[in-house]
């Protein structure tokens, strides 16, 4: 994201919202490909372009794949390139949803009632194993996805 919004010409900055090691539920446990209970890393980030958030980052991360994750300044780099310099990717599934957020999403995203949001949700993979999981939540108003092969 910090990348994608430089080329735009826009500030990039984060507000890290949350950095804990939680337990893998269930569904995650089996997406990661770890024990339900398994320790991982949680990181909550808001990027913001120019001082307008554009992405609540939710990401959990296998400690296995980046040790030192919990002690990275997120506000100086992103999550994505601390993994990619620990965790090299060699494969990531993604879907894409509009979807409704919750309320906690919707007021950190300074979003109006029923403003949809693009949902990115994204597993990479590093070294034959999954490394992270995130959720990528954009306001539907203010970010469009494009790329090019």
């Amino acid at each position: 994201i910090a990348d994608e919004l430089r080329q735009r010409g826009a500030v990039h900055s984060a507000l890290v919202r949350r950095l804990a090691e939680v337990r893998a539920e269930k569904t995650l446990a089996a997406e990661l490909g770890v024990e339900e209970g398994e320790r991982l890393f949680l990181s909550v980030l808001l990027h913001r372009a120019d001082g307008v958030p554009v992405q609540l980052e939710e990401r959990w991360v296998v400690p296995a794949a980046a040790p030192g994750y919990l002690e990275q300044d997120f506000t100086r780099l992103t999550p994505s390139e601390y993994l990619l310099r620990v965790a090299p990717l060699a494969r990531v599934d993604y879907r894409i949803e509009a979807r409704l957020p919750t309320e906690a999403t919707r007021e950190a995203l300074e979003l109006g009632p029923g403003e949809p949001c693009l949902l990115l949700h994204r597993c990479t993979f590093s070294r034959g194993r999954a490394a992270s999981v995130a959720n990528l939540w954009h306001p539907g108003s203010r970010h469009r996805l494009t790329g090019h092969l």
